[in-house]
C-alpha cells in the first residue's frame, strides 16, 4: 500500500456505509513510490498517510456542525 490509488477508488463504498446511517467519509493521502525498497522509506509512507488520515479525522470533527456529524 501507500503507493498508488486516490478516495474516488472507495467512493461506492462510502456511499453504502452513509446509507446505512454510518459517517463515512474518503481521503487522499501522501503516496510514496517504491517505499518496499527500504525500512525507512516505508516508514515514511506509513507516517505520512498516518498524519493526512488523522488530519481527515480532526477536520471532520471541527466540521461536525457543517455535515451533520453527531461525534458522540
Amino acid at each position: 500500500g501507500y503507493v498508488g490509488g486516490s478516495k474516488e477508488d472507495r467512493r461506492d463504498e462510502a456511499l453504502s456505509y452513509a446509507a446505512a446511517g454510518y459517517v463515512a467519509a474518503t481521503i487522499d493521502y501522501r503516496l510514496t513510490a517504491n517505499n518496499q525498497s527500504s525500512d525507512s522509506l516505508r516508514w515514511l509512507a506509513i507516517t505520512h498517510a498516518t498524519e493526512d488520515a488523522m488530519n481527515a479525522i480532526r477536520f471532520l470533527k471541527a466540521s461536525a456542525g457543517k455535515y451533520n456529524i453527531d461525534t458522540t
